[in-house]
């Protein structure tokens, strides 16, 4: 689940930042926030990421589909009338980075947090 949080991330990163310059400054800021508050957990998850997948190849699988599965998202808002589209879009940028910042994410699922804390 972090290792999906933190790919997804750069990936939304990157299109939001492309497509809404202006929301660079705060996305970043949002970013920034939350891998101070989870820098210990995103350290682990990146250090578990390997063996998890030399287990286990899908879980590269799994990586990729869910990038595959952002930009249908991002591309469907495209698709849409600008004036709603765009509006969806630049919500759903703000949206991500505001709930990492938020802590929202420990809530949502304490599992995956309550284990990041645990591993040494």
């Amino acid at each position: 689940m972090m290792k999906m949080t933190i790919q997804g991330s750069d990936y939304l990163r990157q299109r939001c930042i492309s497509k809404f310059p202006e929301l660079q400054s705060d996305l970043e800021a949002n970013l920034a926030k939350w891998q101070v508050a989870e820098a210990a957990g995103i350290r682990k998850a990146e250090a578990i990421w390997p063996s998890m997948v030399e287990q286990d190849s899908t879980f590269s699988a799994m990586l990729s589909a869910m990038e595959e599965n952002l930009k249908s998202i991002l591309e469907s808002f495209e698709r849409m009338p600008p004036d709603v589209g765009q509006k969806m879009y630049m919500h759903a940028c703000s949206k991500h980075f505001a709930d990492l910042a938020s802590g929202v994410w420990r809530q949502r699922t304490p599992n995956a947090y309550r284990y990041l804390d645990e591993a040494k």
